[in-house]
């Protein structure tokens, strides 16, 4: 079954390659001296930097992410940002260039591989003196992070900041006074965390969804200095502001958290109506996709307070939407759920067996391993699921 399953996701990942996709869409979207070529040249690509699309509002290559996104996998996505940021650079398209670069290095970053964050930020050292450079620095400062280094990610954050000659949007000089605030976060230093997240707040037009998530950023600043009257306050504000403006998965994302902070805090009457108006309104609204982060919690809140003879219906409904959740992350701390259920009800040796593929799994992303690697051993581990319980 593993390799079964291994030969099912190389089938689906050789489906579409970055030529396809070019042409594809330059063919859908009028192109008319699209090449007919099964391969690109990096003139070719070059050229399309000069189309714009028939309503004129963007170039066509900005149009075409969404195309890559959805059909390559993380590694052909790598390669395609590449070729398109080499073709930027050759047709003298610098920003651009900057632009699909950044893009590569989020790829990178998302496939756990900082190392070559930091490498392919110094092999573009062109394009350090564009305006769109900032976007390779936020990226570089990421990578930095997640090695550890966390002061010197501070540094070229707090760089750019102070810079004046980048051409940063008030959006996006918050998101950057937000990673600093994170990394301070991280570091325990919550005085500089708190400070630069509400400098976050103040540079974001309040009916921008963003702010919610700043804000309930904050709200975790105050439970960590224990200050969760503040936090709890807060978190109420939040629901209701979104509420008022109809941002509902800000609602709901605002909702999940506090009813995690007031089960924090031993107000678990509140957190389990909390919790139980998330999943109601989650499927009410169609927002299957955040429905996980309920149940899970929920199944949290009910093994915390040794609620065994109550849990397992929301175990099995927890587990009946696995196959729907898109992060391996998530599937993982599904299964070290269930580890703590067979734990609690003292079936050690069926709990160990969890324990030990969580650990596995945890382990396998640690390495870097590909997500693909990593779902296919969560569908081996579903399988064993029969035979362990």
């Amino acid at each position: 079954m593993f390799l079964s399953l291994l030969m099912l996701f190389s089938l689906v990942a050789d489906t579409h390659t970055c030529d396809a996709v070019i042409t594809e869409f330059a063919t859908n979207s009028g192109y008319s001296t699209a090449p007919n070529v099964d391969i690109w040249s990096t003139e070719e690509v070059g050229k399309l930097y000069n189309y714009t699309l028939p309503n004129g509002s963007t170039s066509i290559l900005e149009s075409l992410r969404s195309s890559i996104n959805a059909q390559l996998s993380p590694d052909q996505r790598t390669g395609c940002w590449r070729r398109l940021g080499e073709a930027a650079t050759i047709s003298s398209k610098f920003e651009w260039s900057a632009e699909l670069h950044a893009e590569e290095m989020s790829v990178l970053l998302l496939q756990r591989l900082p190392d070559s964050v930091v490498s392919r930020y110094f092999a573009l050292q062109d394009l350090w003196a564009t305006q769109a450079s900032y976007m390779l620095d936020v990226k570089y400062a990421a990578a930095l992070n997640d090695l550890g280094d966390r002061i010197n990610a501070i540094g070229v954050l707090e760089r750019l900041i102070i810079e004046s000659n980048r051409s940063i949007s008030s959006l996006e000089y918050a998101g950057i006074l937000n990673t600093i605030a994170n990394i301070y976060y991280e570091l325990e230093r919550y005085d500089e965390a708190e400070h630069y997240y509400k400098e976050a707040i103040i540079r974001i037009d309040s009916d921008n969804p963003k702010i919610i998530g700043y804000r309930i950023n904050l709200a975790s600043v105050y439970k960590q200095q224990e200050r969760y009257d503040e936090a709890i306050t807060l978190l109420r504000e939040q629901i209701s502001a979104a509420a008022s403006k109809n941002m509902q998965v800000e609602e709901l994302q605002t909702r999940i958290n506090l009813a995690n902070l007031l089960k924090e805090v031993g107000q678990y009457d509140q957190s389990r109506a909390l919790y139980l108006s998330f999943i109601s309104q989650a499927r009410e609204s169609g927002f299957e996709s955040v429905l996980f982060f309920g149940y899970y919690n929920f199944v949290d809140w009910h093994l915390q307070l040794n609620k065994i003879d109550e849990v397992k219906p929301w175990i099995d409904t927890l587990f009946s939407i696995l196959p729907q959740e898109s992060s391996h992350y998530n599937k993982v701390g599904a299964y070290a759920i269930l580890a703590r259920y067979y734990s609690a009800t003292g079936q050690s040796e069926t709990a160990q067996f969890y324990e030990e593929a969580v650990e596995d799994l945890e382990s396998m992303a640690r390495d870097g391993e590909t997500e693909e690697l990593i779902l296919a051993e969560l569908y081996r581990l579903s399988f064993s699921e029969a035979r362990q319980t």
